[in-house]
């Protein structure tokens, strides 16, 4: 960071990220896929956040030996949440919620439970 106002702006983005991520993460994977399968998927989803931090920094480093330089190496590795992003939105389908699919109602999993 070279300004001040940019390291203002990357600590407010980190903040409300690290804010809401663990609530948002608590909450919709139970909306979703019911909470029989949180755990499992919890355990997914952090196997993948570790694989991430394990291999982000060596693939930075293999980056600056090739280039000599760090910005080549992280601009490339910045299209990768994009592309994960995309064929996520390929393979997306509508969740039905387990009480939904329990009781053989077509509505909204968003509607109100009675």
């Amino acid at each position: 960071m070279n300004t001040t106002p940019r390291a203002v702006a990357m600590g407010i983005t980190r903040g409300v990220y690290q804010g809401t991520s663990g609530g948002l993460r608590s909450t919709i994977i139970p909306n979703f896929f019911g909470r029989r399968h949180m755990g499992r998927l919890q355990g997914l989803q952090s196997s993948l956040t570790m694989a991430g931090t394990a291999l982000g920094p060596l693939l930075i480093g293999l980056g600056h030996d090739y280039w000599d330089a760090y910005n080549p190496a992280l601009r490339r590795l910045a299209i990768l949440p994009g592309a994960v992003a995309v064929l996520v939105l390929c393979f997306l389908r509508k969740p039905v919620h387990p009480l939904d699919k329990a009781a053989g109602e077509s509505q909204s999993i968003y509607a109100p439970r009675p």
